[in-house]
């Protein structure tokens, strides 16, 4: 829960941060179209990082499992507890 907390904490202060330098950048006009680019694909990687975190939170929360082998695919999980 902590780990959750403070990664979103980190996200929303990278978003600001990349909000910021597309703001108050000032950078001449023909630099424009590459600093957009490399901001757009430091958000880019950001996203996919809290894509991952989040879903392995899924599974660390609700026991899911997926398994592929030479054999198949196979998932499983997301049952309530028996108990």
């Amino acid at each position: 829960m902590i780990a959750s907390i403070a990664g979103s904490a980190a996200l929303t202060v990278l978003t600001a941060w990349l909000v910021w330098i597309l703001w108050r950048g000032g950078w001449a006009l023909d630099t424009a179209t590459d600093r957009i680019s490399i901001l757009g694909k430091i958000a880019l990687l950001a996203l996919s990082g809290s894509m991952v975190v989040l879903v392995s939170l899924g599974f660390a929360i609700n026991r899911r499992t997926i398994k592929l082998s030479h054999e198949g695919f196979e998932a499983s999980g997301g049952e309530g507890d028996d108990a």
